[in-house]
């Protein structure tokens, strides 16, 4: 599971394996729904189902400004990955939700469930609710961010070479296409608000950095990313398992 994080509450600790035990009754729920929408009907209260007609990614949201942010968010991160010559080739579900499951954690502002092929977001209502994220002021373009990063958790799914890939392996390569493809003036205010320099390398990057901290660990990370040496090369390292992987 990989998921973008409110700032004003640490995240719960996680497990490195992909399938958690206190997601089993959010994934029967999501399976539930899948099931649903394939035979025409919608889960109560979920909204209308949205094509976004890019790669397969169709969007259930009560309101069609959040489903066409969230569109814009999965485009945003389809052609990050594309530019790396990676294409999404499954489905991606993504739902609009007023608020997450408790077993995700209230400080959850989006996840994915790799079991299901499904993303969450909050919707822009109540995300906007927060005030700030990465301690900048929410409107819409940084609402697409959101959904940004949860699909590139959907895509690098697909493409790691390893069983199970670290936890800091999958948020390295969401959060360095989350600002990739970020407004180019939010990401200026987000870099302002988390000064440093980046990480030096990447026995740097751990876990438990991220859990402790995981808004600066996503700009550290694109920082790092920034570096002379890093960019592409070391994304395409991540995904293949020689880095940010278990020793």
């Amino acid at each position: 599971m990989g998921g973008a994080w409110i700032e004003r509450a640490p995240p719960r600790p996680m497990r490195r394996n992909r399938a958690f035990p206190h997601l089993l009754a959010v994934a029967a729920a999501c399976l539930a729904a899948v099931l649903l929408l394939i035979a025409g009907r919608q889960p109560s209260g979920a909204g209308e189902p949205y094509d976004c007609r890019a790669a397969r990614v169709v969007v259930v949201s009560a309101s069609r400004a959040d489903a066409i942010d969230a569109c814009a968010g999965a485009r945003a991160a389809i052609g990050f990955f594309r530019s790396l010559g990676l294409e999404s080739r499954r489905p991606i579900s993504i739902e609009v939700l007023a608020r997450m499951p408790e077993s995700l954690g209230a400080s959850g502002a989006g996840a994915f469930i790799e079991s299901e092929r499904r993303v969450m977001v909050l919707s822009y209502e109540r995300f906007k609710a927060n005030g700030t994220w990465f301690r900048i002021r929410i409107d819409r373009r940084l609402y697409r961010s959101v959904a940004t990063h949860e699909v590139a958790h959907a895509i690098a799914s697909e493409h790691f070479r390893v069983a199970v890939p670290t936890i800091e392996a999958k948020e390295y390569i969401a959060y360095v296409a989350t600002f990739s493809t970020m407004d180019e003036s939010q990401r200026s205010q987000v870099l302002a608000a988390f000064p440093g320099e980046g990480f030096d390398d990447a026995c740097r990057m751990s876990t438990t950095i991220y859990l402790f901290d995981p808004m600066r660990f996503g700009v550290e990370a694109y920082r790092h990313y920034l570096k002379p040496g890093n960019g592409n090369p070391f994304l395409r390292a991540v995904l293949a398992g020689t880095v940010l992987a278990e020793p």
